[in-house]
Order: structure tokens, then C-alpha cells, then sequence
């Protein structure tokens, strides 16, 4: 489990602990060693802030039954007993709240190292140097008291002096390398990844929105242009059929015209082919009376 307090406005300490040992002084019923759960185990808040298991309590109370009190079997304080017995007794919000806590979160994996398996992860964030305890000779040369990294001094690659990041005051001004555990370093690198990435997302739910726009602003244009060539057209097409209209109609009316002029010569011609007619047989009949043989 990784705590992590604000410091100051540059150092921030993280607290690294183990989980097994936090349930072991927090979670774990002080009269049994059992550790709490929701059922038979469940914690209980005693009026002196003890806490204790359903289960023993239960078992306390078994044993006081000629009694209306008992001993805290922690602080030996007298407590009365309640007439709902055990299950009077409130529930230890705070211990629940932390089973809670144990329960969702997952619990950390600690690199170690390839070379020497036992040993934890290091890592210089100076220098950007993975090591442990035991391989630190080759990449920071210096002793590790108590095989913790608190006494880093020298790092090979910048020679610059090293502390642990967890031990450095908050007053001090020394430009000293940080090196803290390799799973913490995770955590911190994760943390920025997942920073980035959440502003590249941003950046992106931005790009989206404008590519989104332009579309939707295109897809307008789109629907206008198309309306008004449509509109265009359909001007120009009723311009077209009145302008065909008008011809046909013109055409019509002089074809009307000219074959009213030539029905009335073909009249004419008719007639006077008529009379001609007449008159060369006229003429035909005069001769033929006056040279008649006498």
C-alpha cells in the first residue's frame, strides 16, 4: 500500500506499507489474533475505543452471564452490558472502512531484481539508473546501510551526491539525486502517463469537436449548394419551357398564316385554269362553226 502526504510545494514523501503487517496491527481482533471480517469476526467498538470480534465478545459475555458488566480484554476498562448483549454493541465504522480499503485495492507487486531475487528494486530519478542493494557497486558505487537506501552518497554517472527521497527534510536546499523504490518510481511514471494521456485525450475530444463542426458545417453547405442549383435549374427549366411555348406557338401561327396565303393562291390558280378552260372551249366551238364546209 503507497501513501503518499504533500510536503511542501516541491517534495512530496511517499510511505510505502506492507499490507499483511497493516492488518496485522489494525485489523486483526486483539484478543483472538484473528483477523476482522463481515460475519462471526465482525468488529465491535467498545466504550473505550477498544475494538474486539463478534465472536469474542460473544464469548466474554458467555462467561460474565451472571453478570451485568465486564473487563475490555485490552484495557481491562469495566463496560456494562447492554440489554441486546453483543449485537448492541456499534460496529467499528473505521475498521470496516478500512477492510473496504484492504479489500479494493490492489495490492502492490514489488519489482526485484533479475541478478539477486531477494533484493528490491532501486531507481535514481536523477540518473534514470534501475539497481539494488546488491549490483549498486556497478551503477552508484556507495554503500546501502541496512540494505535500505539511505546512505546512496556518489552516483557514477553524473557524481553528484545521492539521497533517498523518503529521508530528504523539507528544508533542505541540496541539489541531491532522489532514489526511491523502483515500484514507486512506477507509480510516479504511471501517474505522468496517465496525465498525458489524459491531456492528449483532451487534445483529441478537442480535434474531434472541430472535425465534428467542420462536417456538420460542410454537410450544411452540402444541402444549400444542392438547394440552390435545384432552385437555379428550376428557374431555367420554367424559363425554357415558356420560351419553348412561345415558339411553338409562333410557329404554329405562321404555319397557320402560310397555309391560309397558299390555300387561297391554290384557290386563285384553280379558278382562273377554270376560266381559261372555259374560254378555249368557246374559242374551240366559234371555229369549229365557221369553217364548216359549205
Amino acid at each position: 500500500m503507497v501513501l503518499t502526504f504533500q510536503m511542501a510545494s516541491r517534495l512530496v514523501e511517499t510511505v510505502m506499507i506492507n499490507v499483511d503487517d497493516f492488518a496485522d496491527s489494525f485489523l486483526t481482533c486483539g484478543t483472538c489474533f484473528t483477523g476482522y471480517d463481515t460475519r462471526d469476526r465482525a468488529a465491535k467498538l467498545l466504550p473505550c475505543s477498544h475494538t474486539v470480534c463478534r465472536s469474542c465478545l460473544d464469548r466474554i459475555l458467555e462467561t460474565q452471564m451472571q453478570s451485568d458488566s465486564f473487563r475490555c480484554p485490552i484495557c481491562r476498562e469495566t463496560i456494562a452490558v447492554p440489554a441486546g448483549g453483543a449485537r448492541s454493541f456499534p460496529p467499528a465504522f473505521i475498521v470496516n472502512q478500512l477492510l473496504d480499503l484492504i479489500a479494493t485495492q490492489r495490492r502492490d507487486i514489488v519489482p526485484k531484481c533479475r541478478l539477486h531475487p531477494n533484493q528490491e528494486l532501486l531507481f535514481c530519478e536523477t540518473c534514470d539508473v534501475v539497481f539494488c542493494t546488491e549490483c549498486r557497486d556497478r551503477t552508484h558505487g556507495s554503500a546501502i546501510s541496512n540494505g535500505s537506501c539511505t546512505s546512496l552518497t556518489v552516483c557514477d554517472s553524473q557524481q553528484q551526491p545521492l539521497e533517498d527521497s523518503t529521508n530528504v527534510p523539507s528544508s533542505s536546499s541540496a541539489l541531491n539525486h532522489n532514489v526511491i523504490t523502483f515500484n514507486v518510481a512506477i507509480k510516479r511514471c504511471t501517474e505522468i502517463m496517465l496525465y498525458k494521456m489524459h491531456l492528449c485525450v483532451q487534445e483529441l475530444d478537442h480535434a474531434q469537436d472541430a472535425v465534428s463542426a467542420e462536417l456538420e458545417r460542410l454537410t450544411v453547405n452540402k444541402n444549400a449548394c444542392i438547394e440552390a442549383i435545384n432552385l437555379k435549374f428550376a428557374e431555367l427549366i420554367a424559363l425554357v419551357d415558356r420560351r419553348q411555348a412561345e415558339l411553338l406557338d409562333m410557329v404554329k401561327r405562321l404555319a397557320d398564316d402560310k397555309h391560309r396565303a397558299l390555300t387561297d393562291q391554290l384557290t386563285l390558280i384553280e379558278s382562273e385554269r377554270e376560266a381559261v378552260r372555259r374560254e378555249c372551249n368557246s374559242i374551240k366551238g366559234v371555229v369549229s362553226q365557221s369553217f364548216l364546209p359549205l
